[in-house]
């Protein structure tokens, strides 16, 4: 019913992603690790980059989103503040929220930055202490 009315009031592609980020939603759980509105606004630069969202397109509204994650509205507000601040999104006054031109790239970049600077150096570090070769990792990683 929810998402029903969304298509009627903002057309069929919004309908779609709200829908497909709806399914994908019911097995969402957030981790004590990092604040929840954090991990919502790596999930919506996850949609942005899977292409669920591309440039200059409405995303759902703070309520929306904090309904569809099943979170406090307060929680959303400070996840869409900063993808804000961060150039991720815009609000167009009494519009909405919209996907930044370039914030795909920019996601991207960011994101390869972390992987090459963070993951790969721990990555390379627990291979060394578990005695894993290149080798091993190519074959049993999943990487075939």
């Amino acid at each position: 019913l929810v998402i029903s009315l969304k298509m009627r009031r903002y057309g069929g592609a919004l309908h779609r992603a709200l829908a497909l980020t709806l399914l994908e939603t019911q097995h969402t759980m957030f981790t004590q690790d990092r604040p929840i509105y954090l991990q919502m606004a790596d999930r919506m630069m996850d949609e942005i980059l899977a292409g669920t969202y591309s440039d200059d397109m409405r995303i759902p509204s703070v309520r929306e989103y904090g309904m569809l994650l099943q979170v406090n509205t307060n929680t959303a507000v400070k996840c869409y503040e900063q993808l804000s601040r961060d150039g991720i999104i815009y609000q167009r006054r009494g519009m909405g929220y919209y996907v930044t031109a370039g914030a795909r790239d920019r996601i991207m970049a960011h994101r390869k930055e972390i992987f090459f600077n963070e993951t790969i150096p721990q990555l390379k570090h627990d291979m060394e202490l578990l005695g894993i070769s290149i080798e091993e990792l190519l074959s049993k990683g999943g990487f075939s």
